[in-house]
C-alpha cells in the first residue's frame, strides 16, 4: 500500500482582520502607555514621531507598526480639542479604499485628555456587516 500525504498552505479569508485588529490594538496601548509615561502626545503629527518616541523610551521594535495586513500604511488622525487629544489610526482594510470607516475599514481611536486616564473608546477592529 502507498500513501501519499502532502501540506499545501491554507489561507484563512479573517486572518487580516485578525492581524490589523492585533496591530491597532498595540498602537491603542503603546499610546496610552507613552502618554501615561509623560509624553506630551499632541506634538506627534504622524506615526512616525510616535515610533521615534516609543523606540526611545522603550528600545523595542515594532516591525509591522506601519503597514497594515495587505503592506498600506496606516491613516493617522491628531485633534487636540481644549484640553483632550484624540488620536485615530486606521486601515483601509481589504479592498483598500476608505470608506469612512464603513464596509472593511478598521480603526481605533485613543481619547487622551488633560485629567483623568487615557483611554481607547472608540475601537472598530471589524468591519460592520
Amino acid at each position: 500500500m502507498f500513501l501519499l500525504i502532502g501540506c499545501s498552505k491554507v489561507s484563512d479569508e479573517h486572518q487580516g482582520q485578525a492581524e490589523t485588529r492585533a496591530a491597532l490594538e498595540l498602537w491603542g496601548k503603546t499610546i496610552i502607555t507613552l502618554a501615561e509615561s509623560g509624553v506630551d502626545m499632541r506634538t506627534c503629527n504622524s506615526m512616525d514621531e510616535v515610533l521615534s518616541k516609543w523606540k526611545g523610551a522603550f528600545e523595542i521594535d515594532f516591525p509591522f507598526a506601519e503597514r497594515d495586513y495587505w503592506e498600506r500604511p496606516y491613516s493617522w488622525s491628531l485633534q487636540v480639542t481644549g484640553v483632550d487629544t484624540l488620536i485615530v489610526i486606521a486601515s483601509a482594510g481589504r479592498n483598500g479604499v476608505w470608506e469612512q470607516g464603513r464596509g472593511d475599514d478598521q480603526s481605533v481611536e485613543i481619547l487622551i485628555p488633560k485629567k483623568g486616564a487615557s483611554q481607547c473608546p472608540g475601537k472598530r477592529y471589524f468591519p460592520l456587516l
